[in-house]
């Protein structure tokens, strides 16, 4: 899933939320499996933070 959603540059949210909607400077997720948390890494420019956020969310 990690993949799909932000592991890599082919991820949703690099694709969409940072080169199709240019919401973000950088945006990725990554997957911690002792505790099974996916979270998202992403430099945003506060004017775009709520934009970017619901952007990220959509995605998953």
């Amino acid at each position: 899933m990690n993949t799909i959603f932000g592991g890599t540059p082919n991820g949703k949210l690099f694709l969409n939320v940072r080169e199709k909607m240019s919401l973000c400077y950088y945006c990725g997720s990554g997957y911690h499996a002792a505790s099974g948390l996916l979270f998202v890494q992403s430099g945003v420019e506060f004017a775009n933070m709520a934009k970017a956020e619901k952007a990220i969310l959509e995605q998953l």
